[in-house]
């Protein structure tokens, strides 16, 4: 609610004028927002092949030949209880002031593009554009519960198409605003 309410006090006080990078950058809320969605639904749910370039390696007690290609489960590694306090609730408060936590895959649990060699190349890009395309459909558009369902009722159950599309059972209603 506190990103929600944020954008509205934007959303008030310049109703005339669209949202701005600048604007995104003093919604520290937002940004952490983005960061767990991208947590809990990884837009690469298993990272590209790595390749073991020396003999002797071991991972997780396992020995692995020189030449074996490992692929990182990375939405395994972003939900895995030993690392993240309660990883299936969508929490963005993990990420407030914890700047190490960012979208470079530096801290191994958390990977959402990628780490190292096979970082994703458009991660500026994403880095950039998705907490701004978001607050900018939270400021421009009015986002309704169908028929009058009280907020506690939705069901955000996760649900899949057969081409990997997420759907919610009830999908929220949005109602462009109307510029006066």
């Amino acid at each position: 609610t506190t990103m929600f309410h944020t954008l509205l006090t934007y959303r008030r006080k310049d109703q005339e004028r669209m949202i701005t990078e600048a604007d995104v950058v003093k919604l520290p809320y937002l940004q952490a927002a983005v960061k767990e969605s991208m947590r809990l639904q990884p837009v690469a749910p298993l990272l590209l092949p790595h390749l073991v370039v020396e003999e002797g390696m071991e991972i997780g007690g396992y020995a692995v030949p020189k030449g074996a290609a490992i692929i990182f489960n990375s939405w395994s590694i972003m939900r895995d209880p030993a690392t993240w306090e309660r990883p299936e609730e969508f929490m963005p408060e993990r990420f407030l002031g914890k700047t190490e936590l960012g979208m470079w895959g530096k801290e191994v649990k958390f990977i959402p593009l990628g780490t190292g060699r096979r970082l994703c190349p458009a991660l500026p890009m994403v880095e950039l554009l998705v907490p701004f395309m978001v607050a900018s459909m939270l400021h421009a558009l009015e986002w309704r519960l169908p028929h009058g369902m009280p907020p506690d009722q939705v069901d955000v159950t996760e649900r899949y198409t057969s081409n990997d599309i997420l759907l919610m059972d009830v999908p929220l209603k949005v109602v462009p605003m109307v510029a006066t």
